[in-house]
């Protein structure tokens, strides 16, 4: 953990787990984050890469660490927190891949399957990134060349952006006013905006022609 500018940085862990995403707690006092403990590969004809995945918090002030989860799932991704007891993400366990809440109430843990009523790519296998916000009671999420978004309650989805047969999307998020997104995409030095609605859509260049890499 480090200050905003980089100064004070404090090492967390060092039980040598693979840590793949961290997010602060909404109180702010913990660190929810994956971590894997096996590093291989399950096939002769893939890469060697991390699994075995669960979901831990650590407090910050005593660095003391809970394992929240008991899946060593295939990969996880996506972490987004909602609040102080739920947590959105992506699970591959077993055959089943899919959004997931992750619950911690009155210290019993669940994890329920977030479905989509209207399921608009017909395969939920296929829905990753998820980020919720609390402003707007949205989650938005990511499938293959397509952003969604779909309301906490009713959770019907909405198609923000289309990129399909072009470069597919590597993250998301919502923007802090109004109720637009941010995301950026494959083999792309800009960062894009667009409105909820999928209007307005806009192009923010990270590099100016001479800071090109």
């Amino acid at each position: 953990m480090a200050n905003f500018d980089g100064t004070g940085l404090t090492p967390l862990t060092n039980n040598g787990s693979i840590i793949t995403e961290a997010a602060f707690s909404k109180s702010g006092e913990s660190i929810l984050f994956f971590a894997a403990t096996d590093f291989q590969a399950h096939s002769p004809l893939v890469r060697e890469t991390a699994h075995k995945f669960d979901l831990y918090q650590i407090e910050i002030a005593t660095k003391r660490i809970e394992k929240l989860s008991d899946l060593s799932a295939y990969n996880m991704s996506g972490l987004s927190v909602i609040d102080d007891a739920r947590t959105l993400m992506r699970i591959e366990a077993g055959p089943k891949s899919a959004l997931y809440i992750h619950t911690k109430e009155l210290g019993e843990m669940s994890v329920t399957e977030l479905v989509v009523v209207n399921n608009p790519r017909g395969d939920s296998s296929l829905y990753y990134l998820p980020i919720y916000s609390q402003k707007l009671g949205r989650i938005g999420f990511v499938a293959p060349y397509e952003i969604y978004w779909m309301g906490w309650e009713n959770r019907s989805a909405r198609l923000v952006f289309s990129n399909k047969g072009k470069e597919d999307i590597r993250f998301i998020r919502w923007l802090q006013d109004g109720d637009g997104l941010m995301f950026s995409k494959d083999q792309s030095n800009s960062l894009f905006t667009i409105e909820a609605d999928g209007s307005n859509l806009r192009e923010i260049p990270l590099f100016g022609e001479k800071d090109k890499p």
